[in-house]
């Protein structure tokens, strides 16, 4: 049996923010705004589907009657996860005994790189046996582009969620809160941030690895979003949403049926070949 994996632990944040909806649409009430708000969140879930990933970091489980033991596969016993893949929770597994087991993370190998990421056994290794049953393997793990933080300006700080960062890595920001929205100042896009004194979930920002950390002046306005340079959200996603929010919202983009063919063939642009959310 094929089961697509479940959503466990949702984002914090949706892409597009609700101010940044209604700028499209030219809204300039709030009557709408939960209407706006389902809308918003049907062209995430869409563009998710047709493109195979994860738009924001979000904990999801994908649970398996068995181990791949397709021979053709490569490495043997790969599985696929999400992309961009940030990282494995649990594996857990019932053994021939009926008992419910935790792999230990030394007995797998996890590629988050790969589009999508995916999980195989540790070299010279194979998955262990399995109970004869449904559902005896369950694999928990965190996926998404773009990784929702506040800041706090009196310590400095910003404080994700979803996925917590090292120190070292190097990040890009981003922030949707339409015409009013702005990163915590003097925070910008385009630019280079590297993360310095990084304790769970929170960290400080600087412009150089191992530099000073940047002194905030507010904590900005709208929701603001994290991610490595090298995951950065495909930009042709945002404005497809933005193309179906419009033409789901009393036709505003025109023909309906056309503006959805412009969205569909530019999230068709950024999707992974393989795999699932």
């Amino acid at each position: 049996m094929i089961r697509p994996p479940r959503l466990i632990v949702p984002p914090t944040a949706e892409p597009i923010h609700l101010d940044a909806a209604k700028l499209h649409l030219r809204v300039d009430h709030s009557t709408e705004d939960a209407l706006i708000r389902n809308w918003i969140r049907s062209a995430m879930h869409h563009a998710e589907l047709v493109t195979r990933r994860v738009l924001v970091a979000s904990t999801w489980e994908l649970t398996l009657d068995r181990w791949p033991d397709d021979d053709r596969i490569d490495p043997p016993g790969r599985i696929d996860l999400g992309a961009p893949l940030r990282g494995i929770t649990s594996i857990t597994y019932t053994d021939t005994d009926g008992v419910d087991q935790v792999l230990s993370s030394s007995d797998y190998q996890v590629d988050t790189v790969a589009e999508p990421g995916c999980v195989w056994p540790a070299y010279g290794d194979t998955w262990p046996d399995l109970r004869s049953d449904r559902a005896t393997v369950t694999i928990q793990y965190t996926a998404g582009h773009l990784v929702p933080f506040t800041a706090d300006d009196t310590g400095d700080t910003i404080t994700t969620s979803g996925h917590s960062f090292s120190d070292g890595d190097r990040l890009r920001l981003s922030n949707s809160g339409g015409a009013d929205g702005a990163l915590p100042d003097p925070l910008a896009e385009l630019t280079d941030y590297y993360v310095v004194s990084a304790s769970g979930s929170t960290c400080q920002l600087a412009l150089t690895a191992g530099g000073a950390a940047i002194d905030l002046t507010d904590t900005g306005t709208g929701s603001h979003f994290a991610t490595e340079a090298s995951i950065m959200l495909p930009p042709d996603i945002l404005p497809a949403m933005l193309l179906l929010i419009g033409s789901a919202y009393e036709h505003r983009e025109g023909e309906p049926s056309k503006a959805a063919d412009i969205a569909n063939n530019l999230l068709a642009g950024a999707a992974v070949g393989i795999g699932a959310p």
